[in-house]
């Protein structure tokens, strides 16, 4: 029988999961208007003569959303550039150790940077962008909601460290890489790292 640490990091994990794949599908839907965008700005263009006001300031503007929903997919999976040639020489937990240090500091500095964000989302009130005549807050958006989502898998990478503890179970897809990564790098099994 399971037991309630367990359970918690396993419907932690779930959530965590099941927001990536909603993200995943919002980031593939971007890229797909993306590509349908700028080749009918091209085809309007070059072929038909007759240029298309809205395809490139749109295509710009999914592409932040989809850089930063992006970016949150990466971070929840640990394939954000790091310094792991730095750490090797250290003991597995205190790798462990380090990565959740790094993690709060990551925390207080996006919870910074999400603030700052959400108060310019006011400065951009009022302003439309010229060819689409978008509110210019929902590109801006982008920042603080993809801010926001890797605060967020960060949060569930801390508490699925803790609930490890006890559980002896780690459900992180970013710890598990950076485990399997730690033993390719050290040529061991991954069971000895």
């Amino acid at each position: 029988m399971r037991t309630w640490p367990y359970t918690l990091q396993r419907s932690l994990s779930n959530i965590g999961n099941l927001v990536e794949r909603l993200i995943l599908v919002v980031a593939s839907l971007l890229l797909t208007f993306m590509a349908f965008a700028l080749f009918s700005q091209v085809l309007f263009r070059y072929v038909l003569k007759l240029p298309l006001p809205w395809t490139e300031e749109a295509a710009r503007h999914a592409l932040v959303w989809f850089a930063m929903l992006a970016s949150a997919v990466a971070a929840k999976r640990g394939q954000h550039f790091s310094f792991r040639w730095a750490t090797m020489m250290l003991t597995p937990e205190t790798r462990l150790r380090l990565r959740r240090f790094v993690d709060v500091l990551t925390i207080l500095l996006l919870g910074l940077i999400l603030n700052f964000s959400y108060k310019y989302l006011d400065v951009m009130a009022n302003q439309k962008a010229i060819s689409t005549g978008m509110d210019m807050r929902i590109p801006y958006l982008a920042v603080t909601v993809g801010i926001f989502f890797i605060i967020f898998f960060s949060i569930l990478d801390i508490a699925d460290t803790i609930l490890s503890r006890t559980t002896n179970t780690t459900l992180s897809i970013r710890e598990q890489t950076e485990v399997e990564v730690a033993s390719l790098l050290a040529g061991l099994p991954k069971s000895d790292i």
